[in-house]
């Protein structure tokens, strides 16, 4: 990792203890999600899960730092799309009431994509990928 990137624990512990997720109490942590569309089996191991007033919220806990662009954003938010989908089809839950968010502990920072993929547009970037896989 870059030295850049490196926090010490206290650092680590004392963001934590100034978020707002100090204080709630996740439903759920590391909770672990296979999910499986065609051939393929994507495992989602999910930081925390906690519960809100019509659904719930996914927090993925990032020691690095935030994104520095909206590529890089994107690029990383498609790690919270495939939780969204999972954690909706394992519950039933409609995916409109699963948020997600990152928070990145080291910067003390919460961030949620302004979009995050549903259903058809994950399919349609891993299909992107695949095909790259069988071009290459």
């Amino acid at each position: 990792e870059d030295e850049e990137d490196f926090y010490t624990i206290e650092e680590l512990q004392a963001n934590f203890q100034a978020s707002r997720f100090a204080d709630l109490i996740p439903q759920s942590v590391e909770q672990e999600i296979q999910l499986t569309i065609g051939q393929n089996t994507f495992i989602c191991k999910m930081d925390a899960i906690y519960s809100t007033e019509d659904g719930v919220q996914i927090v993925d806990w990032k020691t690095n730092k935030p994104p520095t662009d909206d590529q890089d954003l994107y690029r990383r938010s498609l790690q919270l799309a495939l939780y969204r989908l999972a954690y909706s089809e394992f519950t039933g839950m409609p995916i409109e009431k699963v948020q997600a968010s990152f928070f990145f502990v080291g910067e003390g920072v919460e961030l949620t994509p302004k979009a995050i993929l549903g259903r058809e547009e994950i399919l349609t970037e891993w299909n992107k990928v695949l095909q790259q896989l069988v071009e290459d």
